[in-house]
């Protein structure tokens, strides 16, 4: 294996094990959250409440806007690993041309529509609709289905504290 698809290889795996460690220190972290906020509900509703704002600006502010660029950097990487993806698409989202300038992990990253475009040309490639786009079933239940399920019991202990320290 050469030297480009080694580094590659190597930084895929590097981000994909990034992205399991921050799920599971946020779905720890949330846990330990709802934990307390239970201790506390019918003692302290007001930190209760406080509780479920850190909770759910952890979750959508931190969690969500994290885990998702994270997995999309290693998508990069995986997909440069497997398929050469920054040589053989440009930083448009084109097919290489004699003097263009290689698909960068920044582009990549940053740039919705060439990233539908190489990821357009994966599929065409593999012939396999799973990568048509980054949030495959497996991130989804647990990049967006988890957090939403943590956001509704955030809201429902939410409206019980706010409506303890209403008729208190």
């Amino acid at each position: 294996m050469d030297n480009y698809l080694e580094k590659e290889k190597s930084e895929w795996a590097l981000y994909d094990s990034i992205v399991q460690s921050y799920r599971s220190n946020m779905i720890a972290s949330q846990s330990l959250l709802l934990a307390v906020a239970a201790i506390f509900f019918s003692k302290e509703p007001f930190l209760v409440v406080v509780l479920c704002a850190i909770g759910l600006v952890l979750q959508w502010y931190i969690w969500f806007r994290i885990i998702t660029k994270r997995c999309i950097i290693s998508d990069y990487h995986k997909f440069n690993f497997q398929f050469e993806l920054s040589k053989k698409i440009n930083n448009e989202g084109n097919a290489m041309q004699e003097g263009d300038v290689p698909l960068s992990e920044q582009t990549y990253v940053s740039n919705r529509n060439v990233r539908k475009m190489a990821n357009a040309w994966i599929v065409e490639l593999t012939h396999n609709e799973k990568y048509k786009r980054n949030a495959r079933i497996t991130r989804v239940k647990l990049d967006y289905i988890l957090p939403i399920l943590f956001s509704i019991v955030w809201v429902l202990i939410l409206s019980l504290a706010i409506k303890d320290l209403v008729s208190r």
